[in-house]
């Protein structure tokens, strides 16, 4: 297992387009972005009644504090950098079944479940990296504007780090899963697509007020939400009670699907 993940590293290091990509992503971000205007703090002056209850709810939801630790993990788990991190896992997988990578791997080591754990590992990394980049965004805006932010809090980060690195696992383990056991790439794709943009439902939508919370709970983006509201060992114990038996779960059957294959 270990060096099938060395091999993902050294191709990783030799992809240019993941490295292209990376790089517009920054620059994206260092020129839209800023730590002095958060998203709470933009107010909406239409007219429009039902944007402005959506935005009061939001605006309510969580304690926004701006400290330097409620910025690292506003950015640390950005959506925009999950989308990044898991648009490349999709070309991974296209790369994968293209070239056959995964069975040629399997049938020279003789062990599925190494070569299927290393991929995630390497997956769950490059969406790290991604989330890094983020960081690494907040850096040079804060530099970059002169601004400073209280010191205060930033104990919060480890339960939020340990939280953050599970939801992101869960969904590499999900997302990996849908492909494997189904062999199509335009599974995951499609999944993430819906789970991603059905949080639009609750702006755009004619379904009462407990559904669309719990739409918009169960989104990705409100679960990046929760994960960026976690700064206690207790919030990040009972998210650890959801995600890590769905993530164990997700690699039970995958392994069970691949094994039959294997046996066949």
């Amino acid at each position: 297992m270990y060096n099938i993940f060395k091999k993902n590293l050294f191709q990783l290091r030799q992809d240019r387009t993941f490295w292209i990509a990376v790089t517009i992503f920054l620059l994206i971000l260092v020129w839209m972005t800023s730590p002095v205007d958060p998203y709470h703090r933009v107010k909406y002056v239409g007219t429009n009644t039902e944007l402005i209850r959506v935005m009061a709810k939001e605006d309510a939801k969580y304690e926004r504090v701006e400290t330097l630790s409620y910025y690292i993990r506003d950015r640390f788990a950005s959506n925009r950098a999950l989308v990044v991190g898991i648009a490349f896992c999709f070309v991974f997988f296209n790369r994968e079944k293209s070239s056959k990578s995964f069975e040629n791997t399997c049938a020279v080591t003789r062990d599925r479940f190494s070569v299927y754990f290393a991929n995630v590992a390497s997956l769950t990394m490059v969406c790290e990296l991604c989330s890094f980049v983020e960081l690494l965004s907040l850096t040079i805006t804060i530099l970059y504007s002169g601004k400073h932010r209280s010191l205060q809090g930033l104990g919060e980060l480890f339960p939020f780090v340990c939280m953050q690195l599970m939801v992101v696992l869960f969904l590499v383990v999900l997302f990996y899963g849908a492909y494997l056991i189904t062999q199509r790439i335009l599974v995951p794709v499609v999944i993430f697509a819906v789970w991603d943009m059905s949080v639009l439902v609750t702006t755009f939508s004619v379904f009462p007020e407990t559904v669309k919370q719990v739409i918009a709970d169960t989104s990705i983006l409100g679960i990046m939400d929760r994960v960026i509201a976690t700064t206690s060992w207790s919030a990040c114990a009972r998210g650890m009670m959801i995600f890590v038996p769905a993530t164990l779960l997700c690699m039970t059957i995958t392994l069970v699907v691949i094994h039959a294959r294997d046996l066949n």
